[in-house]
């Protein structure tokens, strides 16, 4: 009997062994619970054989006592292994008052048996021989060891209760694998039960064998029976499911499965069970095609073409042996009908469908540079004021005025032409030399104009001509030259063409040297104000002033307004020097206020002043700062700044004024709504100039225009400026239509205020 007890000890203490060495490397969750419980039943295995083999009886009593220790442990551990194999380890965690105190039970239960050595308090060891031979050990159970079966059976019953409520709600599928684990650790116990009852009678405790019989269970359970069915079951929902169509081989070609996406795909198509002895006839791992065929789609009568990506696999084992193959296949129909579209818009402009910007470069640079030799020209256009059409029209209006463009420039039909839109109104064209006509270019241009006909608007566009001179240049660059053509000419009606040269990137270099050198410019106050007087018609009397700007160069020496300001503007610059010269200016009123003299200084208001800055408040700030009388700091504004956006810029001049600053308008009379600017806001002053008159060869006509703009201001209280006098039979013209204001060469150039002073204030009290 002891033989084939130790015989059996020894078969599973090698099977716990290589368990515990597999659970080892395994990743899984249920794999560290799975490991303690295995290695204390291979503890319990190991500590009830040594008493059969050696019957010392000191040792014995020990060597059992860590047996009936660790047989809490098993049941303990069973326990967490039940949780984390039944997926409520997340459960056990949340309540682990309960976790705690079977832990200590265990740990007091444990101590308590340990101490039996001493005490025999739980158990004690009788020898029971055979003539003078050892036999076995006869057990007598104290109180105390009740206690401890107790303490196991509460822990046992746990187990089975978390168990029996993972059968219940498990699938059906899954049901017989919690069935197997609980029938065994329910035998087990029983088994165990009548083991400790009926000891004398069976003299050696075989179910010590059961509880590594069920570990081992657990071991084969958890981590191939339950993962494979797990597996095959989610292989088959998921296959089912799947858009894809599925088609499974074996080794042989049989067909093995066919999802349902899969069945409609043969009844579709009979050529596909054909399909698999040809792929596998080419000997190819893999094979990737797209192919069409005639669907039926549900609920429909008729067929349609799909287009399908079919996927031919070969599966092999690790020996690469052939074990079978599968055939996957998806409509990709819609998704490629999405790609076309979403490669259209990512290279075609959205509004015109012409070639965007990226494109047009890349196709570009193709063409030129797989064809060197070829001639060509690149040209660009660009819609003059074109935000003010969106302003005074619509920005609807505008954006069919791009699409009509556009379709004028796709219209053209030549050899190597492309065609695309760079941005905003501004419109590119690559094509052979040979095929360029300056005249046809010129005349395609202006027949936008018809587009807006019956409308009281004139549209310029201006083409710029770049001929290519080196088919490796940055594309990029290539266009900023032809765009640097149109800048050329841009204000100037008369042109609609214009040619790069190099001239043309000399000024573009100057540009940036303005930029470069503003701001140490502006802190180092290279910036003067210069002064232009304005005298009153009736004694020429000198009334104030006009704040104009130089900028005193330390190498460039004197440079005007008319090299810099328009590039300062480009660049977003120009209110940092308006700025400037504000303050200039009101620092010069207060001076003159402290010397007793009563003159005012009007400065100018660029566009973009009423984007960049607070101007209500830049100018009280100045007027509070140096406690100077608005009326002294009179503000110009040109009537071609207020049409970009009335609403706002009524708002902040209706405020200036009620904080008592005088408003002119510049320039009346230029833009293309001067009476509804009259309409709109309250200017306190309008300012001509005389080259109004200039503008015609019919100048009695334009002075009867003059005569009556005078005197619908004098009517509305407005004072009236005229700038631009410059001899006196127009001072006598505009002294007797009724102007109030003189401004021009006849009396002073602008001046700097030292030179200004000195001929206008040099008899004034200091």
């Amino acid at each position: 009997m002891r033989f084939f007890f130790v015989i059996g000890s020894i078969i599973f203490t090698v099977l716990l062994s290589y368990s515990a060495f597999a659970i080892a490397f395994k990743r899984e969750s249920i794999a560290m619970p799975l490991l303690k419980l295995n290695i204390a039943v291979l503890l319990a295995l190991i500590f009830y054989t040594i008493p059969i083999i050696f019957p010392d009886e000191k040792y014995s009593k020990i060597v059992f006592s860590l047996y009936l220790a660790v047989l809490d442990w098993i049941l303990y551990l069973t326990f967490e292994y039940a949780c984390v194999f039944t997926e409520q380890s997340a459960s056990l965690r949340k309540n682990r008052l309960f976790k705690m105190v079977l832990f200590d039970l265990a740990i007091i239960d444990g101590f308590s048996i340990l101490t039996n050595s001493f005490t025999a308090h739980v158990f004690k060891l009788q020898a029971v021989y055979e003539g003078s031979t050892f036999s076995y050990w006869a057990i007598h159970y104290e109180f105390f060891f009740y206690i401890h079966a107790f303490l196991c059976y509460i822990m046992a019953l746990s187990t089975i209760l978390e168990l029996v409520r993972k059968l219940l709600r498990s699938p059906k599928i899954y049901r017989k694998n919690y069935q197997i684990l609980l029938i065994a650790f329910i035998t087990t116990l029983i088994l165990n039960a009548l083991f400790v009852t009926f000891g004398r009678i069976t003299k050696i405790n075989y179910s010590v064998f059961l509880y590594s019989i069920l570990t081992i269970l657990a071991f084969y359970f958890s981590f191939y029976i339950v993962p494979a069915e797990a597996e095959i079951t989610t292989f088959s929902q998921i296959t089912e499911n799947q858009e894809s169509g599925l088609l499974c081989f074996d080794a042989d070609g049989k067909l093995i499965h066919a999802n349902k996406k899969a069945t409609l795909r043969i009844r579709d198509d009979k050529r596909i069970l054909e399909q698999i002895e040809l792929f596998r006839s080419l000997n190819y791992d893999r094979i990737t095609r797209e192919i069409e065929f005639n669907v039926v789609p549900t609920g429909r009568f008729s067929a349609e073409k799909r287009l399908f990506l079919e996927i031919f696999r070969n599966i092999r084992d690790s020996k690469n042996r052939l074990i079978g193959s599968y055939i996957k296949f998806d409509d990709i129909t819609d998704e490629r009908k999405r790609l076309e579209e979403e490669t259209y818009n990512s290279t075609h402009d959205s509004l015109t469908g012409l070639l965007n910007r990226k494109t047009f470069f890349k196709r570009m640079c193709d063409i030129i540079r797989n064809d060197s030799t070829t001639p060509r020209m690149l040209l660009c256009t660009n819609i003059k004021n074109f935000k003010l059409v969106n302003d005074l029209l619509g920005e609807h209006f505008g954006d069919e005025l791009l699409k009509r463009q556009a379709e004028q420039l796709a219209a053209i039909k030549m050899n190597d032409v492309i065609v695309g839109r760079i941005s905003g109104d501004k419109f590119a064209i690559l094509m052979n030399k040979r095929d360029f006509d300056e005249k046809e270019a010129v005349k395609d241009t202006q027949a936008l104009q018809d587009f807006i006909k019956g409308i009281n608007f004139k549209l310029h566009v201006y083409l710029g001509v770049y001929e290519i001179a080196d088919p490796y240049e940055n594309v990029s660059q290539m266009y900023d030259k032809a765009l640097l053509a149109i800048k050329s000419i841009q204000g100037d009606y008369d042109q609609s063409i214009s040619f790069y040269d190099s001239g043309m990137m000399d000024s573009l270099a100057d540009r940036k040297n303005i930029t470069n050198d503003f701001v140490s410019a502006l802190e180092e106050r290279q910036f003067c104000m210069y002064l232009q007087p304005q005298v009153r018609s009736s004694d020429q009397k000198l009334m104030g002033a006009e704040a104009l700007v130089r900028w005193n160069h330390p190498e460039r020496g004197l440079i005007f307004p008319n090299s810099f300001v328009g590039i300062l503007e480009d660049m977003g610059l120009l209110h940092r020097l308006d700025k400037y010269i504000w303050e200039e200016a009101a620092k010069q009123v207060a001076e003159w206020q402290k010397r007793g003299i009563d003159l005012y200084i009007a400065v100018n208001i660029s566009a973009k002043d009423f984007y960049y800055l607070d101007l209500y408040k830049s100018f009280t700030e100045l007027v509070e700062k140096y406690k100077i009388s608005p009326k002294n700091l009179k503000l110009e504004i040109t009537e071609t700044v207020l049409m970009h956006d009335i609403d706002l810029h009524k708002t902040v001049i209706d405020n200036l004024q009620e904080y008592g600053f005088h408003i002119e308008m510049d320039d009346f009379g230029s833009g293309y709504s001067s009476l509804n600017m009259l309409k709109d806001i309250r200017f306190d002053v309008i300012k001509i100039d005389m080259e109004f008159l200039r503008e015609t060869e019919n100048t009695t006509r334009s002075k009867k225009i003059l005569t009556s703009i005078i005197q619908m201001a004098k009517t509305l209280g407005i004072t009236i400026v005229t700038e631009g006098v410059e001899n006196d039979s127009q001072v006598d013209f505009l002294t007797e239509i009724g102007c109030d204001i003189f401004q021009g060469y006849y009396f002073s150039k602008p001046v700097s205020v030292f030179d200004f002073e000195s001929k206008y204030l040099k008899d004034s009290p200091a």
